[in-house]
């Protein structure tokens, strides 16, 4: 009876499937590649001899041509994304945007949170003329707490006054904790001090647009018809918001996510206004679950 055959892998398929399966292990964002680095030699070198006056042949001088140069790698914020993660990942990002118009408004409110690039843009349509003040809200919220160790609206407040904001057309409210007290309190400081707040425009992360614009139409305390409210944003796109203050690609999957679930769950308790949940985006949330991904 012959001996069984054994199918042995070469070395290089074994590690191939090796990487394929740490692929599947932290998927979508991890990618390979063979690069070949070579850095200078250093030269050849050279050697001469020197002379002086009755002496035609001095002592030898010059090198080896030394160690040559340094490779350095830097590593740089990329897609990090393959293609159907960024398929998917896009019908999240275009449905949480609004692209509301700008108008001319009563005032900017920067909900606090801990991409800076919030509190520039709040900055630069006040510096625009879009409205006569800017109120930044925010104490320390999930995005900050333990991370910042200064409210939210003190950091923005940092940024604008950086930016050429005259400090008294800048109102803070350094209570809320969350988007429903965000703008819960920050009416509360406009009607403390009498300002008018028909129109307001309403400034957050891409991803927030909408959230922001449901959680404003339930827990504004006037009535929301005699109020309009305009939501923007950081003027980003999708691959330009990743960065290392606020994220990877992987982690704006994942607060898009959570975005979604807020705004499908949210209604049901009272924070926001109910929403329509696209069959697109929904499938979209699905399969980026099942691909690993976790809502933040």
């Amino acid at each position: 009876m012959s001996a069984p055959h054994i199918a042995y892998l070469k070395p290089e398929e074994t590690r191939r499937r090796k990487i394929c399966q740490r692929k599947k292990l932290t998927r979508h964002f991890i990618d390979y590649r063979r690069v070949k680095l070579m850095a200078g030699s250093g030269g050849k070198g050279a050697c001469c001899f020197h002379s002086e006056p009755r002496k035609e042949w001095g002592g030898p001088d010059g090198g080896n041509g030394g160690d040559g140069g340094n490779i350095i790698i830097k590593a740089l914020h990329e897609r990090g994304m393959d293609e159907e993660s960024e398929k998917l990942a896009r019908i999240l990002w275009d449905y949480l945007r609004l692209h509301h118009r700008l108008e001319k408004s009563d005032v900017i409110i920067g909900l606090g949170c801990h991409d800076l690039r919030v509190a520039e843009r709040s900055a630069a349509l006040f510096l625009e003329g879009w409205a006569p003040w800017l109120l930044f809200t925010g104490n320390l919220g999930k995005q900050t707490a333990g991370v910042w160790t200064r409210r939210e609206a003190d950091v923005f407040l940092d940024v604008a006054l950086r930016m050429g904001v005259p400090r008294g057309g800048i109102l803070l409210e350094t209570e809320a904790t969350n988007t429903g007290e965000n703008i819960r309190f920050s009416h509360r400081v406009l009607k403390e001090r009498n300002i008018p707040a028909s129109r307001v425009i309403l400034v957050q992360q891409p991803f927030m647009e909408r959230r922001v614009y449901a959680t404003f139409l339930r827990q504004w305390p006037e009535q929301v018809d005699l109020t309009c409210a305009i939501v923007t944003s950081p003027e980003l796109g999708i691959f330009e918001y990743p960065h290392p203050t606020v994220g990877t690609a992987c982690d704006l999957i994942c607060y898009m996510l959570g975005v979604v679930e807020r705004i499908r769950d949210y209604p049901h308790k009272g924070f926001q206004v109910e929403q329509q949940l696209p069959p697109s985006v929904l499938c979209a949330y699905n399969w980026l679950l099942q691909a690993g991904y976790s809502p933040k």
